[in-house]
């Protein structure tokens, strides 16, 4: 499972390695709280690395994060092939707890660790803060030649 994971960050980081305009402005500050408006389903608007930036597929919009009383379930939709199809990739569910504005779980892969993963949450939008470690590779072709870096990360969720 981790070897999965850290090819799936890895392959990420690999993907959204180019900022976008949108990317500016962003704010990678410890998020403010908000619990009582976490309870519902929310879409996939962004995700923004402090380094990288972000210019995630369409077919990533249409992941979600869905919190009730007691679980967060996290779908991710990714583009399987040229055309654009998407699919449907795997579903993590966990338990969470929320202390203030900190937020942990294992649904959304790489980031809810309770010391470091904050949020803000308001009637319509989540902004989940923490950090993530991944593989940067320079040269795909020197898959030896790699370094490991943990830097901030941003998850932006609208309320659906």
């Amino acid at each position: 499972m981790k070897t999965f994971k850290l090819l799936l960050i890895t392959l990420f980081a690999i993907l959204t390695s180019c900022s976008s305009d949108d990317d500016a402005g962003v704010d990678f500050s410890e998020g403010s709280g908000g619990s009582e408006f976490l309870t519902g389903k929310w879409q996939l608007a962004n995700i923004i690395f402090e380094d990288f930036g972000s210019d995630i597929e369409e077919c990533e919009k249409s992941s979600t994060l869905e919190f009730n009383e007691t679980e967060a379930t996290y779908v991710s939709v990714f583009q399987i092939d040229d055309e654009g199809t998407c699919s449907e990739g795997s579903t993590r569910s966990s338990s969470f707890t929320v202390n203030e504005n900190r937020l942990q779980s294992s649904a959304l892969p790489g980031i809810f660790d309770e010391d470091t993963t904050t949020f803000t949450a308001t009637e319509n939008s989540l902004r989940i803060i923490g950090e993530d470690t991944f593989l940067e590779i320079d040269d795909l072709d020197d898959l030896d030649n790699q370094k490991e870096v943990t830097e901030k990360v941003v998850y932006i969720f609208n309320k659906i």
